[in-house]
């Protein structure tokens, strides 16, 4: 006749030995192994943490920002017939010019680019000789140097 299995009543609160050997299925090199893991991800994570955003991050919502800023403009011109003049540059977005019944506003703001600073409107462009230019000046915030962004 098979022994009965002891029964173990969960319930009723360990013995001092019982709560001696709780932790004895972990072996001193898995507690390295842990210990290692989590000093590694500290010293990935923990550098990064509350630093202001990349240049990467920074310079693509200066493209976002300068293609929004290109549609308004091509709506402008499908709207009005032309481009708003040097004079009257991204401010015919918000503003509107004199003589131009057709006008309606396309922006609440102008939009800067992720380091802050203004993005600068050219008509006619030096890039885009038909139409225009809209440059950013990067991450030096100096207009005519190689970080430049220009659409």
């Amino acid at each position: 006749m098979p022994e009965p299995e002891e029964v173990v009543d969960y319930a009723s609160k360990p013995s001092r030995k019982d709560r001696r050997y709780r932790w004895q299925w972990i072996a001193p090199t898995d507690l390295l192994w842990i210990a290692c893991i989590t000093i590694i991800l500290v010293v990935i994570v923990l550098p990064h943490l509350g630093r202001p955003p990349s240049r990467v991050i920074r310079q693509h919502v200066t493209e976002v920002q300068i293609e929004n800023l290109a549609q308004s403009l091509w709506t402008f011109h499908d709207d009005n017939g032309r481009y708003p003049t040097q004079a009257e540059g991204l401010d015919a977005l918000i503003h509107q010019p004199p003589a131009m019944p057709g006008w309606h506003q396309l922006l609440e703001d102008l939009p800067y680019d992720g380091w802050g600073n203004e993005i600068r409107y050219e008509f006619p462009g030096k890039k885009n000789l038909a139409t225009f230019d809209l440059r950013s000046a990067g991450n030096d915030g100096i207009m005519g140097t190689a970080d430049d962004i220009t659409k």
